[in-house]
Parts: structure tokens; C-alpha cells; sequence
């Protein structure tokens, strides 16, 4: 088995906490150390599940389960943790996407089934098959433009929560623009990885509450520039655009990043299938992340009510 190709192992955060492959080694021991755990483990959330369609693409999920391509493991004596909460890997010929349960919940007294609500435990088994197909084919999810418009604007939007409450960004309306529009153009271009640069821009422009075009093209001059290649590059250079925002650190970004937003929302800095992961937490009511802190920002973005319906034409 093997990390799928331009998967997890390409994301900047997962790195960080890959150092000396502590990481993966975890990963593959709870792997090969860990219970698959069939259908009768969650008979009664399976059920649940199949009834309530508490989503539009439920049957691909379950169907993709049935196939053990989204497979639950049981490793309760390798915990993984819970900004890992699943990883897609090639097993032979095929993509899967294992999801470690034992981080989210307990097995039962007699040992015949896993505790876990039956929202979170989907939002588990749809996240992980969403991963699973973006790492296979992400060009299908690359040729969804209004998927594409909504996850960068939600991510644009986590983000500048975080720094406007920290340097009352919105006070200056020109210097909001320009940092919103640089976050959506490295989601859109580092991220997901679009390289035609006038769509990017265009997307990103979007995202801007009332953009100066003088001023974008300044500071989109400055951000080709600067070569950012990952999401600390990316804080980086947003802690140039102003002086009130010297003191900005990517260490001091982060931790306000988790802090908000939960353990759970660490991969989503930086790696596609996570922000969905995070996106899917609030329309369904997993609140495996900070849903709280979420979901007025997320409901609230136009054109949201597309996020399903895009999904469902991919997949």
C-alpha cells in the first residue's frame, strides 16, 4: 500500500506533522494492526442511514462501503488522532479510503458494534468517498465551477475570520479585498490545483467584498512575485500587505486556526477533500469540528445551495 499519488503526503500541514515519517508510520501500524469492521458493527446506523437520505449522494457512499473501498478500522491501539480523521491509499488496483474509528468512537461492551452517532459516522463515510474519488480523478472536481466558487469562498471566509478578528481588517475595505483575494487565489491555484491563471482570477475576484481593480492588480503583481508555494508561504506574504499585520506568524495563525475551529479542521488548511470534510460537517450536523463557529459562515455563502447538487454530477 502506498499514499495515493498527489494525495495527503502533498499538503504542507500534513507534513508538518509527518517529520522523521512519524506520521505514516502511525498510519501504517494502525493499518495493519487494526479490525476491519463489517456491516453488522453498524447494522443499526446503516439502517439509519438508508432510510433518513441525509444526503444526495448516500447510495454512492453506501455502495462504495458495500465494496469495501471506504473501509471503517477499528485501531484502538494505534490512535491516529482526529486532525487525520481518514486516509485514501491504493490497495491493488484500486483507491480506498480507510477511516479510523477508534479516534471517534468506542466498540460496544459485548463487542458486536461501534457507538457512534449515525450523522457523525456518515459524515466519516461521506468525506472519506469524497476523498477517495478526488484523489483518483480530481480533474471532475476541477471542472465544477460553482463547487470550486463555494469552497474557496468558505475557506476565504475561515480565514479572514480569524484575521480580522485579530487586525480589524474590515476597518481598512481596501486592504480586506486584497487579503481575501490573495487566500482565494492560493486555494484555487496551490489547493485545488487550477492552472489557468485568468479563471483563478476571475474566482478569486469573486470572493472580494467591493474589490478596487487598481489595487488587485497591484497586490496580484506583488503575490506572482513572491512565488508562494504553500499555505505558510501564503501567511507570509499576507503579513507584508500591512504594518498593523507584522507580528503575523503562521505558528500564531495556526493556533487561532485550531482553536476555532477544532482538531478536526487541521488538514483543511490545506488539502481539498478536508475543507469538504469541514463543509460536510455543517450541512449534515456531524459536529466532529467546531460547527458552532461554522455555520452561520457556511449557510450564508450565495450559491451554497449548489454544493450538493454539483457533488451528486460528479460523483
Amino acid at each position: 500500500m502506498i499514499f495515493t499519488e498527489a494525495s495527503i503526503s502533498d499538503s504542507y500541514m500534513f507534513n508538518e506533522i509527518n517529520r522523521s515519517a512519524a506520521t505514516s508510520k502511525k498510519i501504517m501500524a494502525a493499518i495493519n494492526g487494526g479490525v476491519q469492521l463489517d456491516k453488522s458493527y453498524i447494522e443499526e446506523q446503516y439502517i439509519q442511514i438508508k432510510r433518513s437520505r441525509i444526503s444526495p449522494i448516500v447510495d454512492n457512499v453506501l455502495e462504495a462501503f458495500d465494496r469495501k473501498e471506504v473501509i471503517l478500522l477499528y485501531n484502538k491501539s494505534v490512535l491516529v488522532g482526529k486532525s487525520v480523521p481518514f486516509i485514501c491509499m491504493k490497495q491493488g488496483n484500486k483507491s480506498v479510503a480507510f477511516i479510523f474509528i477508534a479516534d471517534f468512537s468506542p466498540i460496544s461492551k459485548d463487542g458486536s458494534s461501534i457507538t457512534i452517532d449515525m450523522k457523525k459516522l456518515y459524515v466519516l463515510m461521506e468525506s472519506a468517498y469524497i476523498a477517495k474519488e478526488y484523489y483518483s480523478e480530481p480533474w471532475k472536481f476541477q471542472r465544477s465551477p460553482s463547487l470550486l466558487k463555494n469552497v474557496s469562498t468558505i475557506y476565504s471566509a475561515m480565514m479572514m475570520r480569524i484575521l480580522n478578528k485579530e487586525y480589524a481588517l474590515s476597518i481598512d475595505k481596501t486592504l480586506y479585498d486584497n487579503v481575501n483575494y490573495c487566500i482565494s487565489k492560493f486555494y484555487l491555484n496551490k489547493v485545488c490545483e487550477l492552472t489557468n491563471m485568468e479563471i483563478i482570477n476571475a474566482y478569486a475576484l469573486k470572493t472580494c467584498v467591493a474589490p478596487s481593480r487598481r489595487e488587485i492588480d497591484i497586490v496580484d503583481n506583488l503575490y506572482m512575485d513572491a512565488q508562494i508555494q504553500n499555505v505558510s508561504d501564503l501567511i507570509k506574504f499576507i503579513s507584508k500587505l500591512s504594518p498593523k499585520m507584522e507580528n503575523l506568524t503562521f505558528r500564531y495563525f495556526f493556533e487561532r486556526w485550531i482553536s476555532t475551529f477544532g482538531n478536526g479542521a487541521f488538514l483543511g488548511l490545506d488539502a481539498f477533500p478536508y475543507m469538504i470534510y469541514i463543509i460536510n460537517n455543517v450541512l449534515l450536523g456531524g459536529f466532529l469540528i467546531n460547527v458552532a463557529t461554522l455555520s452561520e459562515l457556511v449557510k450564508n455563502v450565495k450559491g451554497i445551495n449548489l454544493y450538493y447538487p454539483e457533488l451528486a454530477k460528479i460523483l
